[in-house]
C-alpha cells in the first residue's frame, strides 16, 4: 500500500482524521461480548453504537471485522455484510475451533464472497 498510514483508534464518537475520498480504513475492534479481554473499560459496548455512526459519515471506504452476532448484526446492520468461516488454532496448538465472523464493509468496498465473487457496499 502506497502511502499507508496506521493510526490507533481512540474516539468512537470523533471522524477520523485522514477521512478523505479514496481513503480506506480498516477496523478490528474487540468483539461483542470479549471488550474486557483488552482491559476492563477500554472500549465498553457503547463505543460499537458510535463507531457504526462514524462509520456512516465517512468519505472514505471500510473493512471491519467482527465476530457474528444477532447483536454484531443489528449494529452494523445500514452496511454490507458478509460471513466468514474460519478456524482459530488455540494457544498455537494443533487444535482449531471453528467460528463464524463478519466482515462489515462501506464506501463501495467489494468484498469476495465464498466462491470468489465479491459484493459491492454503499
Amino acid at each position: 500500500m502506497e502511502n499507508g498510514f496506521l493510526n490507533r483508534f481512540e474516539a468512537p464518537s470523533r471522524p477520523y482524521a485522514r477521512d478523505q475520498p479514496g481513503a480506506l480504513f480498516y477496523l478490528d475492534p474487540p468483539y461483542l461480548g470479549m471488550e474486557d479481554f483488552y482491559g476492563k473499560g477500554l472500549f465498553p459496548p457503547s463505543d460499537h453504537r458510535a463507531l457504526a455512526g462514524v462509520l456512516k459519515r465517512l468519505k472514505g471506504r471500510f473493512i471491519l471485522t467482527m465476530n457474528d452476532t444477532k447483536e454484531a448484526r443489528a449494529i452494523y446492520a445500514g452496511f454490507a455484510v458478509e460471513t466468514a468461516e474460519l478456524a482459530y488454532s488455540l494457544a498455537g496448538g494443533d487444535q482449531r475451533k471453528a467460528v463464524r465472523e463478519i466482515i462489515v464493509s462501506g464506501g463501495g468496498v467489494q468484498v469476495p464472497q465464498k466462491g470468489g465473487h465479491s459484493s459491492t457496499s454503499s
